[in-house]
């Protein structure tokens, strides 16, 4: 994990952070629940770029080694910048006014500012600083999946080892996104995984990644997100399209819709459309998905709400 050396992780930092968390001028608990691995079950309508998308709010944790910090790529420069845009969406008013309802809180936030920071000013540089010192420190790898990745066969059951094998070979083709040998079961990349049949990518409904790079190409393309706590975090996609797991696996047995840039790994073999997966296959499939859940970081203590 790379940290800022403008922002060291410290415990006076990290304790702000979460009281700013958890606050209510700042909001983030009201669309990131930590037994909801910090997602949420409801999709958000979000005004970019003059137009109105759907977005499932993402959760929160391991973000220490994520590069791309929404869904369709945009704030790339690191957890601190990403703060301030958040929080604006959170809260629904202005940062200045969110700052002026911490400075007025009853609960004495400018001690904590002077204890993270030697000044207690309260004010948008050392709050995003904060925020992203407490994000920092939610991570999630205490999964069956990776007690078996480290060498403990016996946690598995058999539809669940089934499960991995097909996860983790060309039968289910899901590792060349969600990559399970770097633990974190995620490649960070920005593709298109056919939820929208186009024949131009102009005719995408969600730009995506487009709204970052502006090269045509990119329409339509969103974040690999993480499968860790992938049981916790529904509903799935980018704007939440998909109520349930067995939704996700039926979506991409049947091979994706088309699209003028369809990731390739969508479809490798152009002789079969879709994975071919029996019903028995996608059950197993699942199965080894709900063992990605890390209980521990559900209810930890030091992640919860402060007040």
């Amino acid at each position: 994990m790379e940290i800022p050396t403008d922002n060291p992780t410290t415990e006076a930092g990290v304790d702000l952070g979460r009281h700013l968390f958890y606050s209510t001028p700042i909001g983030c608990k009201n669309c990131h629940t930590q037994s909801l691995a910090f997602s949420s079950p409801i999709s958000l309508t979000l005004h970019i770029e003059g137009g109105e998308y759907d977005r499932s709010p993402m959760p929160l944790f391991n973000l220490g080694w994520v590069d791309k910090l929404a869904w369709d790529g945009r704030d790339t420069d690191g957890l601190e910048e990403k703060m301030t845009g958040s929080i604006e969406i959170s809260s629904g008013k202005n940062y200045d006014d969110v700052l002026e309802e911490l400075r007025n809180d009853p609960f004495d936030f400018a001690s904590k500012y002077n204890a993270a920071f030697g000044s207690s000013e309260i004010n948008q540089e050392n709050t995003n600083k904060a925020l992203a010192q407490f994000l920092r420190t939610i991570t999630a790898s205490n999964t069956k999946a990776h007690q078996f990745m480290n060498g403990d066969s016996s946690v598995f059951t058999a539809q669940e080892l089934e499960g991995y094998q097909i996860f983790t070979s060309e039968k289910g083709n899901c590792s060349h996104c969600h990559i399970h040998t770097n633990y974190l079961f995620t490649d960070n990349t920005m593709r298109n995984n056919g939820l929208d049949s186009v024949s131009s990518v102009d005719d995408f409904p969600d730009p995506g990644y487009y709204f970052e790079t502006g090269i045509p190409f990119d329409k339509g393309k969103f974040r690999s997100v993480t499968l860790i706590n992938i049981e916790k975090t529904g509903p799935y996609m980018h704007d939440g399209r998909f109520a349930t797991l067995e939704e996700v696996v039926d979506h991409y047995n049947q091979g994706g819709k088309f699209a003028p840039n369809l990731d390739n790994v969508m479809n490798e073999n152009p002789d079969v459309q879709g994975l071919g997966l029996t019903d028995s296959e996608k059950a197993a499939l699942v199965a080894f998905l709900k063992t990605l859940t890390d209980e521990e970081m559900l209810t930890k203590e030091e992640y919860s709400d402060p007040f």
